[in-house]
């Protein structure tokens, strides 16, 4: 049985939320419009999916059960693109590990486990809120990272010793990251969320100010250079001053 395979039940190029018993199609109005990149994907073997270079995500997926109606194309007899499709069912994430034979997935459709042909593994866990905490491999390799309360990563740490730490403001912007080579930057942040300051530990340093319509009026970088705008009601630049001595207004009549 073919499959769909997506996110937040959309197709990532097409932007559509697909519902059940519907069918799709897709019109190729022109001859440059391929309908390996622009068609519906499916796949008649959910395990080849993460097998192919299609995708690392292990996050919540979403799977369809899908009839193809129309022209089907292929490039590799793994993934298949047809212009016509109907949507049978939403897979229940309670199926989801009756589907695949090298994969795994927990109740919240996150994968806990994938297989490569040549027996390579890879486990994954996750917290309470879905964010993935520890990946480990076969091979030795494995990663751990933290999250605050706004499930944003805080801390990661490897099995080579490397890790890293980032701070965010209360709007979730990043501001301060530092890692275990002690490679740092700062960021700040005005109101409106705007990048208004950045400085980092190869000494790059940027300075900016924006007024309230988001014209950027000031900019100044570590190596002296600088400029200054003015813009009227309507956003028009009418007055301008850079480090090169440069001035000049302009008048709107």
């Amino acid at each position: 049985m073919p499959y769909i395979i997506n996110f937040n039940k959309q197709d990532n190029k097409l932007e559509i939320t697909f519902e059940e018993n519907k069918i799709y199609t897709i019109n190729l109005n022109s001859e440059n419009t391929d309908i390996n990149e622009y068609g519906f994907k499916y796949w008649d073997n959910l395990d080849d999916y993460f097998f192919h270079p299609y995708s690392a995500y292990t996050l919540a997926i979403t799977i369809l059960e899908v009839l193809p109606l129309g022209k089907i194309a292929t490039k590799d007899n793994i993934q298949f693109v047809t212009d016509k499709i109907k949507i049978i069912r939403i897979i229940p994430i309670s199926e989801y590990n009756s589907l695949f034979e090298k994969h795994k997935f927990n109740e919240n459709g996150n994968m806990l486990y994938k297989e490569y042909p040549n027996g390579k593994w890879v486990k994954f866990e996750y917290d309470e809120n879905n964010n993935k905490i520890r990946e480990e491999e076969s091979d030795g390799y494995w990663i751990e990272n933290q999250y605050n309360h706004n499930n944003k990563l805080v801390f990661s740490k490897n099995y080579k010793g490397y890790w890293k730490k980032i701070e965010y403001d209360e709007n979730n912007n990043i501001i301060y990251k530092i890692d275990s080579k002690n490679k740092w930057t700062k960021q700040k942040f005005d109101h409106k969320n705007r990048k208004i300051y950045y400085e980092d530990s190869d000494r790059i340093l940027e300075k900016k100010e924006f007024d309230e319509n988001d014209n950027q009026i000031y900019y100044e970088e570590h190596q002296g250079c600088w400029y200054k705008k003015q813009f009227d009601e309507n956003n028009n630049l009418i007055n301008y001053e850079d480090y090169k001595g440069t001035k000049y207004s302009i008048n709107i009549d």
